[in-house]
C-alpha cells in the first residue's frame, strides 16, 4: 500500500475518533434533535423528487378531466340553446292571424308582424315565410336561400316537422330554425313555413359559456377540411397548453365547425386543485417521516413511559381506580404524581358530566316533543289558511270563481291581452225563467240546476278559460286568446249542452250574450257590452246567443 494512502487512512481514523468524542460530549437533547433533523433530511430529498414527478402526472390528468367535462358541458349548453330557439320559433308559428295572412298573401301584415318584428325587435339575422305551395312570400335580413342550401330543414318543415340546425356562411355560424305554420288548434294541416336565423357570434358564445372557468370557443372550419374523428385532441409540448375539440355538423351532415376547450395549466381551476392535493400529500408524507424519526425517541424513553401507558390504557377502558406506581423522586416521579392527580380529577369530572348528560338528554327529549307538537300546529294553521283563501275566491254552491275573483281575473286578462296584443272575449249567461223554476219546484231544485249548469260550463270550457258565477242565476266565462267568431261558437255549444241537461224536474235553457274586448277600452266596457248582448237575447225570446255589435250599441242573433 502506498505511503500516502496509509497516512490518509490514519488521519481519517483520528478524525473519526475526535468526532465521536465530540458527539459524546453533546447533551442528549441536542443529540436527539441532530439525529432527528438528519433523518428527516435524508428521507425528504428522495420524497421531493418523487412528489414532483407525481404532481406533474396528477396535474396533467386533472387538466384532461376538466377539459373533457367542460367540453361536454359546453356541448350540452349549445344543444339547449338550439332547443330553446326551436321552441320559440314553434310558438311563434302557431298563430291564427299568421295563417290568415299567409292564405291572403298579405305581405304588409307579414312584414309588420313577422319579418321586421323578428329582425328589429327580436334581433334575428333573418326571417322568412313561405306559403303552402312553397312560394317565398318575403323575408327580412339575410336571403333565406343562403341559409337552407341543402333544403333538409325546409323540406322537413313542409312535411310538418320543425327542426333547427347550424349553418356556416364563410366565417360566420348561424342557428337556423324552420317550422311549419299551423293554426292555434294545432291541426295537422301545414299552411306554410317560417324561417328564423340568428348568428352565433362572440356575444352569444359569451352568454352561453361566459361563466366557464375554461375558455370555450366555437369556430367555423375551412370547407376543404376532411371529416374529423369524434374527438380531436391537440397538446403543446411542455404542458403549456392543452385543448380538446368536438366536431359540429350542419343538417346535411357536413363538418362545419369545432367546439374547442383549452386550458393553461398555471391558470386553470384543475391546476389549483391538483396543487392543493399535492400539498395534502406532502403534509401526510411529512407526518409519516416525522413519526418514523420520532420512533427513536419512543425507544429512548420507552422503559420510563411503560407504566404511564399501562395506566392510561386502563383509564381508557373505564377503570378510574388505576394509578401510576413510580417510587423514584425524579422528573418521572413528579410526572407520576401529576398524572395520578389528573386521573382523580378526570374520575370526578366524568361522574359529573354523566349526570349532566342524563339531564340534558331528558331536556332534549322534552324539547323535541314540544317542537313536533309546534310543527303539527303550524301545519294545521297553514291548511286552515289555505282553506280560507280558497273559500274567499270560490262560490260555495257551484265551486266556480265568485264575483270578486271574476272581477280581478277580468282585469288581469285584459291587461295581459293588451300587453300581448291577443284577442279576448266574454260570455254572460243567464238561466231562463229561473225564478219561476224556484217557485214551481222549490229552492233545492233550483240549487241543483245551478250546480248542473256550472258543471256543464266547467266541462265544455278550455282548461285556461275562466268560468265564474257572476250572481244569482247569472254566469260569466272569460275566453282567453279568442276572437268573437270563435266565442260565438263556444257560446252556442254551451247553450246546447245546457238545454240537454238530464234528470231535472223540467227542461232548462239559457240566454247568452257575447262581446269581444276592444284594445284600449276599460274592463267595465267589455262587461257592459256582454251584458247588453245578454239583455237583447232575453228580450228576443231567450234560449239564444246574441253578440255585441261595435259602433251601433246593438246585437245580432248568432246564425248557425
Amino acid at each position: 500500500m502506498p505511503l500516502w494512502l496509509r497516512n490518509g487512512r490514519r488521519v481519517a481514523g483520528v478524525g473519526v475518533q475526535r468526532l465521536r468524542h465530540l458527539y459524546a460530549r453533546i447533551p442528549v437533547g441536542l443529540r436527539f434533535v441532530l439525529l432527528l433533523s438528519l433523518t428527516i433530511l435524508g428521507l425528504h430529498i428522495p420524497y421531493r423528487w418523487y412528489s414532483s414527478d407525481q404532481t406533474k402526472q396528477i396535474l396533467e390528468t386533472q387538466h384532461r378531466i376538466a377539459l373533457l367535462h367542460q367540453l361536454k358541458s359546453a356541448q350540452m349548453a349549445l344543444k339547449q340553446e338550439m332547443k330553446r330557439f326551436h321552441r320559440h320559433a314553434e310558438d311563434y308559428a302557431v298563430w291564427n292571424d299568421a295563417v290568415s295572412a299567409i292564405q291572403r298573401k298579405d305581405a304588409d301584415w307579414l312584414t309588420t308582424n313577422v319579418w321586421e318584428w323578428g329582425v328589429v325587435h327580436l334581433g334575428y339575422e333573418s326571417t322568412a315565410v313561405w306559403d303552402a305551395e312553397g312560394s317565398l312570400l318575403g323575408h327580412a335580413g339575410m336571403a333565406p336561400h343562403l341559409l337552407i342550401t341543402g333544403n333538409d330543414l325546409y323540406s322537413l318543415a313542409r312535411r310538418g316537422v320543425g327542426d333547427v340546425g347550424l349553418v356556416r356562411m364563410g366565417e360566420r355560424l348561424f342557428m337556423v330554425a324552420c317550422v311549419p305554420v299551423r293554426d292555434e288548434q294545432i291541426s295537422s294541416k301545414v299552411y306554410g313555413v317560417m324561417l328564423f336565423a340568428n348568428e352565433i357570434d362572440k356575444s352569444t358564445q359569451l352568454a352561453l359559456w361566459g361563466t366557464s372557468s375554461i375558455p370555450i370557443s366555437l369556430k367555423p372550419l375551412p370547407e376543404q377540411k376532411a371529416e374529423p374523428p369524434q374527438t380531436v385532441q391537440s397538446e403543446r409540448k411542455g404542458g403549456q397548453n392543452l385543448s380538446f375539440s368536438y366536431p359540429i355538423k350542419n343538417p346535411e351532415g357536413h363538418w362545419i365547425a369545432n367546439l374547442t376547450a383549452s386550458i393553461a395549466p398555471s391558470q386553470s381551476l384543475s391546476v389549483r386543485e391538483s396543487l392543493r392535493y399535492a400539498q395534502y400529500g406532502s403534509w401526510v408524507l411529512s407526518g409519516i417521516i416525522t413519526i418514523g424519526a420520532s420512533l427513536m425517541m419512543v425507544v429512548f424513553v420507552r422503559r420510563h413511559l411503560q407504566p404511564f401507558l399501562y395506566v392510561a390504557s386502563r383509564l381508557a377502558r373505564g377503570d378510574w381506580t388505576a394509578r401510576v406506581d413510580y417510587p423514584a423522586r425524579d422528573e418521572f416521579g413528579y410526572l407520576a404524581q401529576v398524572f395520578n392527580r389528573m386521573a382523580q380529577n378526570l374520575h370526578q369530572s366524568f361522574e359529573y358530566q354523566e349526570r349532566q348528560r342524563k339531564e340534558i338528554s331528558a331536556r332534549t327529549a322534552e324539547l323535541e316533543s314540544l317542537h313536533q307538537h309546534l310543527q303539527t300546529l303550524n301545519e294545521e294553521l297553514r291548511q286552515k289558511n289555505l282553506q280560507l283563501e280558497l273559500a274567499a275566491q270560490t262560490d260555495g254552491l257551484t265551486g266556480l270563481w265568485n264575483h270578486a275573483a271574476f272581477q280581478l281575473a277580468l282585469r288581469n286578462e285584459i291587461q295581459r291581452a293588451e300587453r300581448l296584443r291577443q284577442p279576448l272575449s266574454l260570455i254572460m249567461l243567464d238561466v231562463d225563467y229561473f225564478k219561476q223554476f224556484n217557485d214551481n219546484y222549490g229552492h233545492p231544485a233550483g240549487d241543483e240546476v245551478l250546480r248542473q249548469v256550472a258543471e256543464v260550463l266547467r266541462r265544455h270550457a278550455r282548461p285556461y278559460d275562466i268560468v265564474a258565477r257572476y250572481g244569482g242565476e247569472e254566469f260569466a266565462i272569460i275566453l282567453v286568446n279568442t276572437e268573437l267568431e270563435m266565442a260565438l261558437r263556444v257560446a252556442e255549444r254551451f247553450r246546447q249542452a245546457i238545454q240537454q241537461i238530464p234528470n231535472l224536474p223540467a227542461p232548462v235553457t239559457a240566454s247568452l250574450g257575447v262581446a269581444e274586448h276592444r284594445f284600449g277600452a276599460m274592463p267595465a266596457s267589455l262587461l257592459y257590452n256582454a251584458d247588453s248582448a245578454l239583455y237583447i237575447a232575453k228580450r228576443s225570446g231567450r234560449n239564444q246567443v246574441q253578440f255585441y255589435q261595435e259602433g251601433s250599441g246593438t246585437s245580432e242573433q248568432q246564425q248557425e
